[in-house]
């Protein structure tokens, strides 16, 4: 969505904290502070919901906001053993 993270229900959360999160504290920021849509810029971070229900954090390393395009690194913890894959 030109540039930005769009859901359909809140799912996606800003994670400012200094420290990178774990799944409880990504999960604990969706439920108290999601949205619908959020711009992407880069060295943004988030906390989000997959289309499978599971909770992940996404690092934005750099945006082409000509191509309306990023480049980020994505964490997604498995919601029943915590690892991440």
């Amino acid at each position: 969505m030109n540039g930005g993270f769009f859901t359909v229900e809140p799912t996606i959360a800003t994670w400012n904290e200094q420290t990178k999160p774990d799944r409880q504290a990504c999960a604990d920021r969706i439920s108290t502070t999601a949205t619908e849509s959020l711009p992407v810029t880069s060295g943004a971070r988030f906390c989000v919901t997959t289309a499978e229900g599971r909770t992940a954090y996404t690092e934005v390393e750099k945006m082409d906001k000509a191509l309306a395009a990023y480049t980020a690194t994505i964490t997604v913890w498995e919601e029943s053993t915590g690892a991440s894959s």
